[in-house]
C-alpha cells in the first residue's frame, strides 16, 4: 500500500515539474508589453509550483526507493543509471 502511495507522489510531483517548466517556458516566449511583470510573474509560479514539485517527486522517488533498494532496484540497471544522471546533474 505505501508503495502505490509513494509511487503515485511520485507520479504527480513529476507531472506537475515538468508540466510547470514546460508551461513557463511557453509563456516566456510570448511577446509582452511588460517584460519585467511578465518575468516576475513567471518567477512567482515558478517558485509556487515548479520547485515545490520538484521537491515531491524526490520525496515520492526516496520514498519507493529506501525500502526496497536490495529487493528491485540494487539489480535494475536502469536505477543505477537514474541515480547516476541525478547525483551529477550540474547544480
Amino acid at each position: 500500500m505505501e508503495q502505490l502511495i509513494f509511487r503515485s507522489i511520485h507520479m504527480v510531483g513529476m507531472l506537475f515539474w515538468v508540466g510547470s517548466a514546460v508551461a513557463i517556458g511557453v509563456a516566456a516566449t510570448v511577446k509582452s508589453d511588460a517584460p519585467r511583470q511578465s518575468a516576475t510573474a513567471l518567477r512567482k509560479a515558478s517558485l509556487v509550483v515548479t520547485a515545490p514539485a520538484m521537491v515531491l517527486s524526490f520525496v515520492g522517488g526516496l520514498g519507493m526507493l529506501i525500502p526496497n533498494f536490495s529487493a528491485i532496484y540494487a539489480r535494475a540497471g536502469w536505477m543505477h543509471t537514474k541515480l547516476t544522471l541525478l547525483l551529477n546533474s550540474p547544480r
